[in-house]
């Protein structure tokens, strides 16, 4: 009977308040370092490397957007009715006309 009291408080407390213990301080010596060699490596270099990352991941996220979102950049509607959409587009073409003939009179 005190043999399985014993290896019940075992493995639910003992064993896995050791473990954490341990993965806590793995868990900080990991960061600690981490932080060490950042700050060792110098700004200048982690901030021309977030311009490079920037100048590399901006386009590839538009493209990715582009390609996943085609309804991204159409401002007559979801609608993908060609008549519909083609009269829109005429209405649109002639307010632009007539505020261009208004305005340059």
């Amino acid at each position: 009977m005190g043999n399985i009291i014993w290896n019940m408080l075992f493995y639910t407390i003992w064993l896995p308040l050791c473990l954490l213990m341990i993965g806590g301080v793995m868990l900080w010596a990991i960061l600690y370092t981490w932080f060490i060699h950042i700050k060792s490596i110098g700004w200048g270099l982690w901030l021309a490397i977030l311009v490079a990352l920037f100048y590399i991941g901006f386009p590839i996220f538009t493209i990715h957007q582009t390609f996943t979102n085609p309804n991204s950049g159409n401002k007559y509607g979801t609608d993908f009715n060609l008549e519909e959409t083609k009269e829109k587009i005429k209405k649109d073409l002639e307010k632009q006309k007539e505020k261009w003939t208004t305005d340059h009179k």
